[in-house]
């Protein structure tokens, strides 16, 4: 069964040579280490199934550096960076990691049609993010 990954606002990156976002405008306040999408009006909010679904990609566009309140300028951390989350993740090495119906969290299981994977486990609390 489906399970969501615990973040607890306790995270930690390595991302030197990877996707750092040019700073953005934060849409709605974002919580430490979830997954976000950048919206038509060029502002940042939390990622998930329920903004997109059927048979396309669900829209993503990175991790949330740290909490931000809503129009905060706010940095995303992107492909290829390595994200340290809380010890009581409890992933599993070498899962990958996709977008739940509950925004900004992730899932151990695909929910929307073709979507890829936004992140894998590399440890049971790092994450390698994918795209």
């Amino acid at each position: 069964s489906m399970a969501l990954i615990t973040i607890t606002g306790s995270i930690s990156y390595s991302a030197a040579q990877y996707g750092l976002t040019l700073p953005l405008e934060a849409g709605e306040a974002i919580v430490a280490g979830y997954a976000c999408y950048i919206k038509s009006d060029g502002k940042a909010y939390h990622a998930g199934t329920g903004v997109q679904s059927g048979t396309t990609q669900v829209a993503f566009d990175g991790f949330a550096m740290r909490d931000y309140a809503s129009s905060d300028a706010l940095t995303l951390i992107g492909q290829g960076s390595i994200i340290m989350l809380d010890g009581n993740a409890g992933l599993s090495e070498g899962a990958d990691l996709w977008l739940s119906a509950t925004a900004g969290v992730l899932s151990d299981a695909k929910i929307a049609g073709v979507d890829q994977p936004v992140a894998r486990a590399i440890s049971t609390s790092a994450i390698r993010v994918l795209r």
